[in-house]
């Protein structure tokens, strides 16, 4: 299955593209399956947190740091901070699994960007 996503993304792909995807992190099966289709693909590749399992995990982007990954925040415009909520919207589960509310999932969403001024993208150390 895997080889199967990665060849039809990379029908896709241009050359010097630059791939985001998930860290993986809170052991999400869908985003540690996508950062392995990610990385068996010859480009450079970028990692978010996974929000909102970001906030139970700061010991594992401590030990990146550690680790030398590199790490900068890119901020989200508000057509892009919608569309994020959106997203979420569209997955009913996510709203009961981690919130009381769509409002209050949007509020938290919005207080994580303005705490960390947008998100934080990761790269791996060059070896």
């Amino acid at each position: 299955m895997i080889l199967s996503l990665q060849r039809e993304i990379l029908k896709f792909l241009p050359p010097d593209a630059t791939v985001v995807c998930p860290l993986g992190l809170g052991n999400h099966v869908d985003h540690q399956l996508t950062r392995q289709v990610a990385e068996e693909l010859d480009c450079q590749v970028r990692y978010y947190p996974d929000y909102p399992y970001v906030l139970r995990c700061k010991s594992q982007l401590d030990r990146m740091e550690q680790e030398g990954w590199l790490s900068r925040v890119l901020p989200i415009s508000s057509d892009g901070l919608s569309a994020w909520m959106d997203s979420i919207s569209a997955h009913r589960s996510q709203i009961s699994t981690f919130w009381a509310s769509d409002h209050e999932m949007r509020q938290a969403i919005t207080d994580y960007l303005h705490s960390n001024s947008g998100v934080r993208l990761w790269e791996k150390p060059v070896a």
